[in-house]
């Protein structure tokens, strides 16, 4: 399977490394770069479930891209050439609306003001967000270790699209969720995000001071018992 486009001169071949400009073959493990194939949109893996797997949540430099494919290039410089006409400007005015209003939804929830100073969820973007004329549409939530993943669980099972972000992405400790508002959402959309968002708090201050160790929430539960399944 290819490592890296041709131009660098790797690839995997029956279970050893060819490393074309160094002319040399020999059995091990070569990384080349940090980012997926220069210009590349994706691969094709072909392995097994535990191979796909420690891929998709270990291999770093699968995760992380150094270059945007020629087709993203083309979507960015399209998206400029729109912005310029003012054709984009209901969208983007619509964007910091949901924003802002989703921002002053999740802060006036009590549940989710007691699940911040627990330390459980918080969003700093948030904060002091009516002195900012603009707010970014990209919402990071912030959680304790493992947390993340459990609230991407929870999300997931209501049918909400965010992204898990932790090590080596961030920093350690600094896991978080990423949760990207689009210009096609909906004031319906982000109450439903503010509600889940506030399921999940109260959920886990009930386990948190229940005190019971090693409890886990119910859509984490779910998720792993259909990973076990499928092992």
């Amino acid at each position: 399977m290819p490592s890296g486009p041709s131009e660098l001169g790797v690839w995997w071949i029956g279970g050893q490394i060819a490393v074309q400009y160094l002319r040399v073959l020999r059995s091990g493990r070569i990384e080349c770069g940090r980012g997926k194939a220069l210009g590349g949109t994706g691969s094709v893996a072909l392995g097994n479930a535990t191979v796909r797997n420690m891929m998709l949540n270990n291999a770093d430099s699968l995760v992380n891209t150094t270059a945007p494919s020629f087709p993203s290039v083309a979507v960015i410089r399209a998206a400029y050439n729109l912005m310029r006409t003012g054709a984009t400007q209901k969208a983007q005015d619509n964007i910091q609306h949901l924003v802002k209003y989703f921002f002053k939804s999740i802060t006036s929830s009590d549940i989710w003001d007691k699940a911040t100073e627990m330390g459980i969820l918080s969003i700093p973007v948030a904060e002091d967000y009516e002195s900012l004329d603009l707010v970014t549409h990209i919402v990071p939530i912030w959680t304790r270790q493992k947390y993340n993943w459990w609230l991407f669980f929870h999300l997931q099972l209501a049918k909400i699209a965010v992204v898990p972000i932790d090590y080596p992405q961030v920093p350690k400790g600094k896991s978080r969720v990423r949760v990207m508002v689009h210009a096609g959402n909906t004031e319906k959309e982000v109450d439903y995000l503010e509600a889940t968002l506030c399921d999940f708090a109260n959920e886990m201050i009930d386990i948190e001071e229940g005190g019971e160790k090693g409890k886990i929430p119910k859509a984490a539960q779910e998720i792993y018992a259909l990973m076990a399944a499928n092992a």
